[in-house]
């Protein structure tokens, strides 16, 4: 028995990325998010280069939003619904290659991070 007084239910999901209801409705989850590496993008891209970071991030249909946890060193980054819009800083847009980390977010619930790695040619 828990210390406030629920009974204790076997998880066989990731504990830390579920929320389990002891009144017996399903538990709330979300999935944890896949490394992605996009480009190599050409310089003469206009800016925001948009990222899809959830495509491979298995089923997102709990999902409520995504969260930037590390931001890009030679890029701003912003959350744009599912996406993140990745704006090279001018001075290091070319030749290079950046990363960020992101997690999802299911209501309560948030996901382990992923990294998002980003070539810039």
């Amino acid at each position: 028995m828990a210390e406030n007084g629920d009974a204790d239910v076997p998880n066989p999901l990731n504990s830390a990325d579920c929320v389990i209801n002891v009144s017996g409705a399903s538990p709330v989850c979300c999935p944890d998010p896949v490394v992605d590496n996009f480009g190599p993008f050409d310089c003469t891209v206009t800016p925001p280069i948009v990222l899809d970071v959830t495509t491979n991030d298995g089923d997102v249909s709990g999902v409520s939003s995504i969260m930037i946890v590390d931001a890009p060193t030679n890029a701003s980054a912003v959350v744009n619904g599912f996406n993140i819009e990745y704006t090279p800083n001018a001075t290091t847009f070319c030749n290079t290659s950046d990363s960020l980390t992101y997690k999802l977010l299911c209501g309560v619930v948030e996901s382990a991070t992923a990294t998002v790695n980003i070539s810039l040619v």
